[in-house]
């Protein structure tokens, strides 16, 4: 069934377009990935399924009764809002009907005097609250936040939060409105994997249609069954997840290389016959050089795109870096990073893995020598050259251009070919096109300033590079262009990262932070990991299982006393036994022997005694010799 009709539909910014001519639809139950180049128009057009911002033609039908709600790359909130206040205020028609529903409550429940209308709205708005599940709200973010580890803090105030915090109370706040078309715009952003990894099962499990922007191609891989991207003005749909999508978009490269090769040759001859002289540039048909400039432009366009690229890093000594008991705390005394120690080696691909919170930023910026130690000791080699790409993107002076901030670096970039290429050749090896130069940063986007960052970076030839989180802002082309030259890099990588996918391509061995201030090794990238942690839980339950199966056994089963070891007394008591048992079988053989004589017959009364004494001699020899048995268990 569809539910949204897109048809014909183009936006400009500021005159630039972002696409035009747009025709497709969105059915019911679709997952969509929605990929495209940093500024190419994904959040705009999230927005304009919204209805906040208008199209510049064409037209976006909804269906009647689809609800929307968008979870934000950035949630916007007050600096004194609290997450309970953030949760209830969300746009989604649900949390409106419990905000109108509990001033109506709170208006009847003040007014003085019975009000006969107000009564009758708060009887309407209690059955839509029934109809529509409202009365569960506060139960369902309860569950909620208690999985995202939230639930004990609803009072904090938003501002307090971390990015990764402010990310689960927003995911909180769309999933309990459960829209019929949910939009999320870089919802794994600032989440740590574990959350990453809910958060999979969740979409997977939604019974809506979502339309997911992110960069994180193996999310895309685990939750997409359709692909929309925007190229060259164009939106496009693929059937499949991202992996399909890519092989259908190298499928469709390799028809527009053909199809660039059939252009070129077309425009071989036209380009000759614009050359011809005054009497031939008289007939010329205009529609003829409109085809001619339409070509032109399409070859343009071709052109833009990144190349790939490699430079030369300064040459490491024999010691690179060597952590001896290094230890983090704060001033509360609590410790972030427990004493810990490691000697890296050149060519060394560490990934950093662990929940938020858990010190792995920070364990970078001792590293780097931006936090200092609490104890222990960071000793650097001579020749090592810290590049540290961090979350932050912070730059001196925005005043600066594009090209002067560059020139401050490096006016040159030695290529790993041996050449020299100048820093204006590096920008726009980066898609920082001539006419970018003299743009000040304060103008660029997120993603463009940290691409910016990477650069100065990378054009200051360290040979130990830092990354926190690298893949943030990034697009996918750059984020491919990235893991190529990392590929080819010969010094060391020490990166922290969400994203699975740039870890497994990247890494090949993980630091674990635990959250307790504890870090373990690990021999592979993610997925090694991953399926490491996959064999244990099974291992682990089939232990347990084993374990309660043997509980049970044992309480339905006799069980034998403990072993233990003879007591002083008890060892007395071990040792005469057998003298008793002894005697105990001498007075039994001649009560027996008294029994048979003929002289017993003659008193009854003896015989009586010696009868009772007799039974008593036989029970007390079965008394005492299992009594050496149970001893004898223990004596040795």
């Amino acid at each position: 069934m569809n539910i949204v009709s897109i048809k014909d539909v183009s936006k400009n910014v500021k005159e630039t377009p972002l696409f035009t001519g747009v025709s497709f639809g969105i059915d019911e139950g679709e997952r969509i990935g929605f990929v495209g180049p940093n500024g190419c128009g994904k959040s705009t057009f999230l927005r304009l399924l919204l209805n906040e911002e208008p199209t510049d033609s064409g037209s976006i039908a909804l269906s009647r009764e689809l609800t929307v709600d968008i979870l934000e790359q950035r949630p916007a909130f007050d600096a004194d809002t609290t997450i309970k206040s953030f949760l209830y205020a969300g746009r989604a028609p649900l949390l409106k009907l419990v905000a109108e529903y509990e001033a109506c409550l709170h208006e009847v429940s003040s007014s003085k005097t019975e009000n006969k209308a107000l009564q009758q709205k708060l009887t309407k708005l209690t059955q839509q609250m029934e109809e529509q599940n409202g009365f569960a709200l506060e139960h369902t973010y309860e569950s909620l936040l208690s999985e995202l580890g939230m639930y004990e803090c609803l009072d904090n105030l938003m501002s307090t939060l971390s990015g990764g915090m402010v990310k689960k109370a927003a995911l909180a706040r769309v999933f309990t409105s459960h829209p019929k078309l949910l939009l999320l715009d870089e919802p794994t952003n600032h989440l740590d994997i574990e959350t990453i990894e809910w958060l999979e099962k969740k979409l997977l499990s939604y019974s809506g249609t979502f339309i997911l922007v992110t960069h994180d191609r193996w999310f895309l891989d685990s939750v997409c069954n359709v692909m929309l991207d925007i190229d060259r003005c164009k939106i496009n749909k693929y059937e499949g997840n991202f992996s399909t999508y890519l092989r259908r978009k190298k499928e469709r490269a390799e028809e527009e290389a053909r199809h660039d090769a059939r252009r070129e040759a077309i425009l071989t001859v036209e380009l000759e016959w614009l050359k011809r002289g005054p009497k031939a540039r008289a007939l010329k048909d205009s529609h003829r050089k409109a085809r001619i400039q339409a070509m032109l432009d399409e070859r343009h366009a071709k052109q833009t795109q990144m190349e790939e690229f490699s430079a030369v890093s300064h040459r490491l000594g024999g010691k690179v870096l060597n952590l001896k008991n290094v230890c983090k705390s704060w001033e509360n005394g609590k410790n972030v990073i427990n004493p810990f120690s490691y000697e890296f080696t050149k060519g060394e691909r560490i990934g950093i893995i662990g929940p938020n919170g858990s010190g792995k930023s920070t364990f970078l910026d001792m590293i780097a020598g931006r936090t200092p130690v609490s104890s222990g000791e960071a000793d650097c080699g001579v020749n090592t050259v810290f590049g540290y790409f961090d979350q932050t993107a912070k730059f001196v002076d925005r005043e600066l251009t594009v090209l002067e901030y560059m020139r401050n670096i490096a006016r040159h970039v030695k290529l790993k070919d041996g050449t020299m290429c100048s820093i204006e050749q590096f920008l726009e090896k980066f898609l920082f096109p001539q006419e970018m130069f003299n743009q000040k940063l304060s103008y660029l986007s997120g993603g463009e300033l940290r691409r910016l960052q990477l650069i100065q970076i990378l054009a200051a030839a360290p040979n130990f590079l830092l990354f926190d989180e690298p893949t943030n802002d990034f697009d996918i082309q750059t984020i491919s262009i990235l893991e190529d030259f990392l590929k080819d890099f010969d010094g060391c990588i020490l990166t922290v990262s969400h994203d699975r996918a740039f870890l497994d391509s990247v890494t090949d061995f993980l630091f674990v932070f635990d959250g307790n201030g504890n870090i373990s090794y690990f021999a592979g990238g993610y997925a090694d990991y991953r399926a490491y942690l996959t064999e244990k839980e099974s291992t682990d339950s089939a232990k347990e299982k084993k374990t309660e199966t043997d509980r049970d056994k044992k309480s339905s089963t006799p069980q034998k006393e403990e072993k233990k070891r003879l007591t002083f007394k008890e060892k007395q008591e071990f040792d005469g036994l057998m003298d008793v048992i002894s005697a105990l079988e001498e007075e039994k053989a001649e009560l027996e022997t008294f029994f048979s004589s003929p002289e017993t017959a003659s008193s009854s009364a003896t015989i009586g005694e010696k009868q009772k004494r007799y039974e008593t001699v036989l029970g007390l020899i079965q008394e005492k010799t299992q009594r050496w048995e149970y001893l004898a268990e223990f004596a040795n």
